[in-house]
């Protein structure tokens, strides 16, 4: 498609400059997208979610034409499953931040 050539992403490069999955941080919420090409790079699980990642979220949305970034984009015509996703880190941040 337009003659592009896209090199797919440095999963290993991400994981070993991030931190792979065995991330170790404060009030993050990840929201991955089953149509984006970095869903890999990113946190789609945490793998100790109730001691060393206690304070960390993910969120999976599964739903079509949902790729790379479209949590970001707030409109009424997003599918449920990204609006879903928007809703619970917004509860999740409002709560970090003591306003629940």
């Amino acid at each position: 498609m337009f003659s592009l050539h896209i090199d797919p992403p440095a999963i290993d490069y991400a994981h070993s400059y991030y931190g792979d999955s065995n991330m170790q941080a404060d009030n993050i919420f990840f929201i991955n997208s089953v149509e984006d090409p970095w869903q890999y790079a990113g946190m789609r699980y945490l793998p100790d979610p109730d001691n060393t990642q206690k304070n960390l979220r993910t969120h999976y949305v599964e739903c079509a034409d949902c790729g790379h970034c479209s949590d970001l984009h707030v409109k009424d015509t997003n599918p449920q499953a990204v609006k879903n996703a928007q809703a619970a880190a917004v509860a999740q941040i409002e709560k970090w931040m003591g306003f629940t």
